[in-house]
């Protein structure tokens, strides 16, 4: 995470150093200003949450949500059913999915719907068997 914070922070500062000795323009300035301030926007308050096949969802899904408290535990930027299961209960468990998976279903609107990415899926989950 603050890598992240730097390297976008060096990034702006690089845009704005540029700006000022006349390398690009005010208006491609203010457009990549927005693009930033969107990735940021999007960083803090959405979660991309990864539903691996199951027998009530056989094809999974990804789906683009508000960031959502799990009792004291805050959604990951990149997340799934099992890595809240991990952080909430210490194991991963098809009952402790299924509740997550009907919470977001039943309370939640999704900003987007997307096929189930493996990629994603993987990024979410901590290694549990390497450690």
């Amino acid at each position: 995470m603050v890598l992240v914070v730097a390297l976008v922070l060096i990034g702006i500062v690089a845009v704005i150093i540029a700006t000022i000795k006349g390398r690009i323009s005010i208006g491609m300035f203010a457009c990549i200003s927005i693009i930033v301030a969107i990735c940021f926007v999007s960083y803090a308050h959405s979660t991309i949450l990864v539903v691996p096949p199951t027998e009530e969802v056989p094809e999974g899904r990804t789906l683009i949500i508000p960031r959502l408290q799990f009792f004291q535990h805050k959604t990951d930027f990149i997340d799934s059913a099992d890595a809240v299961c991990k952080r909430m209960h210490g194991n991963v468990n098809p009952f402790c999915q299924q509740v997550i998976v009907k919470a977001v279903s039943e309370n939640i609107k999704p900003y987007l719907h997307l096929p189930y990415s493996r990629l994603l899926h993987f990024a979410s989950t901590p290694r549990w068997s390497i450690w």
